[in-house]
């Protein structure tokens, strides 16, 4: 993830694992080890494959949308 400093993806590791989503493991090495994993939040692959669906056509269709010309304005003499 670019543009992320270790203190924001910290905390947001720190908040996923509070809400169930993933699982933390820490290994005792000398230089600590630390995995990550999904939880059974895996069960949620289908709703974000849908919205990443959604999200995608939705731009695809902002990008594509027609942009009418503005209408001229009319001075009387």
């Amino acid at each position: 993830m670019p543009n992320i400093t270790d203190r924001m993806l910290t905390l947001q590791l720190q908040e996923m694992e509070r809400d169930g989503l993933i699982n933390r493991t820490v290994y005792p090495v000398v230089l600590v080890r630390v995995d990550y994993q999904l939880s059974t939040a895996l069960a949620l692959v289908p709703v974000w494959q849908a919205l990443e669906h959604w999200g995608i056509t939705h731009r695809t269709h902002q990008e594509n949308e027609v942009k009418l010309p503005e209408r001229p304005v009319c001075v009387s003499p």
